[in-house]
């Protein structure tokens, strides 16, 4: 009994030690590397926290390293877009088109999420969101991914390949909200029948975007390449959110016409000869045909890969000079991620049961049944 009670006393003692320490004040190189402060240890000590830490000290001091140098490219990258800095963009905003895009990303009138198959269900509610590094496997195409990334992280390979794997990214885009009387982009039906959609508040500090698919962006313009390449222009970096008015202009069209949050993908039909006659020879590869043909005379589909090409009037100096095949706006979510970070989880399939059933009721996860849409 009286060792229960010193141990009671000790335990007063350092949480008083801890309401009166600033975090700032702490020696956590003592700690450790679990341990980013006194409420991580107490909850150790006492309950589950409410919130859990999913990322390390020494994870999170990467990725703010990580973002730091992030912020520092995006704004040495902004001439690149056509716009001296942000001011201009938005200013420069007058048309309803125009501003509705702007409105939408400036006040965030939309989600972040994750489309992911249904077999992943339990490996989630476990071990939290992977990507293939940790999972070994993914439902889009891998290649080169090392080299891809590390060039739109402005990063040396080397440097690069040395990271923690689960720092590096997870992948995610850009949703309409419920009710918004917006589409979903359609290039994300093939990643899974599951949505997980984030609180943006717990993650908005470790995302950046690409405008479209950053592998395919990579691809169609370098190929499956083994070599570095080096970005002249914002669309070739991971952009920091924060930096998101740069994504209205590609999505003002859609929005407006289409009334999908994503990107226009305008088709044509012309001959391959014609479209010879009409474009000179390196600019095939901002194209795909949609459909094939027998020959060079009979008529097929074109669709332009250069995304952000009808831009409204009052954006027309607006540069993105890669192009995609798919329409959503690419999250990449870094560092450790779980599901204390997901406020809804939406089936389109099978409705969720047993353990992971249970583990979306234990953290407040609103439930929607996506199969009537």
């Amino acid at each position: 009994m009286k060792k229960m009670n010193l141990i009671f006393v000790i335990l007063i003692l350092f949480l008083s030690a801890c309401s009166t320490t600033k975090l700032e004040n702490l020696d956590n190189e003592r700690l450790p590397s679990s341990i980013a402060s006194c409420d991580d240890l107490v909850s150790g000590f006492i309950q589950p926290s409410k919130k859990v830490s999913v990322a390390g000290s020494k994870s999170k001091k990467e990725t703010a390293e990580l973002f730091n140098q992030f912020q520092t490219d995006a704004k040495a990258f902004y001439s690149t877009s056509g716009f001296k800095n942000s001011n201009e963009l938005i200013e420069k905003a007058k048309s309803k088109s125009a501003l509705n895009a702007l409105n939408l990303l400036q006040k965030e009138e939309l989600e972040i999420a994750m489309a992911a198959p249904s077999k992943n269900r339990e490996l989630i509610a476990e071990k939290g969101f992977s990507n293939f590094r940790e999972s070994g496997h993914s439902e889009g195409a891998t290649g080169s991914r090392e080299i891809v990334e590390s060039d739109y992280a402005g990063m040396d390979i080397n440097d690069y390949e040395k990271l923690d794997p689960a720092l590096k990214p997870k992948y995610a885009y850009v949703a309409p909200k419920q009710g918004s009387g917006l589409k979903e982009p359609e290039g994300v039906a093939s990643y899974g029948d599951d949505k997980f959609i984030f609180d943006l508040e717990k993650i908005r500090d470790q995302i950046t975007f690409t405008v479209g698919d950053s592998l395919n962006r990579h691809y169609l313009y370098h190929g499956l390449t083994s070599e570095s390449h080096k970005a002249d222009s914002w669309d070739q970096r991971f952009m920091p959110w924060n930096f998101r008015e740069l994504a209205a202009p590609a999505i003002a069209e859609s929005v407006e016409k289409s009334k999908k949050l994503g990107i226009e993908m305008d088709t044509f039909v012309m001959t391959a000869d014609e479209f010879n006659a009409e474009y000179p020879p390196q600019a095939a590869k901002h194209f795909i045909t949609m459909t094939t043909a027998p020959n060079d005379q009979t008529p097929v589909k074109w669709a332009p890969m250069e995304i952000g090409v009808n831009p409204p009037s009052d954006w027309s100096q607006y540069k993105i000079p890669w192009g995609s095949s798919l329409d959503y706006i690419e999250i990449q979510i870094w560092d450790r991620i779980n599901l204390d970070a997901v406020k809804a989880f939406e089936y389109t399939k099978t409705p969720p049961t047993g353990k992971f059933l249970a583990e979306l009721k234990r953290r407040g996860i609103k439930i929607i049944d996506g199969r009537k849409k």
